[in-house]
């Protein structure tokens, strides 16, 4: 139960930050190996009401259910950063890291500053196991958040636990 309510919180901040960048947030870095996701409160989503629907089914664990209903979304607009982003989520949560790199780098091109898509796509990287490249993406945010983000340290603090030996999903 706190799990699926620090899903609906993190997912919620995600999507309160969608000015020119979605961000999809803050990592719950639980010791059991299992990854949180944003927190946050849930305002209206600014494009697509699929995008909201796909958001409500990540958060009730329908990961693989709400993979059609963000290709839908990609299928009226293609260049939706916001979408690939989630779906992107989706496949590194079920442990498809080279998928999720795929959507991450989509959601990068459509959306450069896209500060939740850096987040996760250095999280797909630690989970293949490349620190390095983990640690490059950091430095983009960093450049990016010239004030500090919530982004840049939640990836920050991600890989000092990579680093320490706790599993990053």
């Amino acid at each position: 139960m706190a799990r699926r309510i620090w899903l609906a919180a993190g997912l919620a901040a995600a999507l309160a930050l969608s000015g020119p960048a979605l961000a999809a947030g803050l990592e719950e870095l639980a010791g059991d190996g299992e990854g949180g996701a944003w927190s946050g409160d849930f305002p209206p989503l600014r494009s697509d009401n699929d995008l909201e629907t796909a958001a409500d089914m990540i958060v009730d664990g329908d990961l693989e259910g709400s993979v059609p209903v963000l290709e839908g979304v990609l299928g009226r607009n293609p260049g939706n950063a916001d979408a690939l982003n989630l779906l992107g989520y989706v496949h590194r949560r079920l442990g498809d890291f080279e998928g999720a790199l795929v959507y991450y780098n989509q959601a990068l091109d459509a959306e450069p500053l896209h500060l939740g898509a850096l987040n996760y796509l250095g999280y797909a990287y630690l989970g293949l196991d490349d620190p390095d490249a983990a640690t490059e993406v950091l430095g983009r945010l960093q450049a990016i958040c010239t004030q500090g983000c919530a982004e840049a340290d939640d990836l920050a603090a991600a890989i000092e636990a990579y680093a320490a030996g706790f599993p990053i999903q």
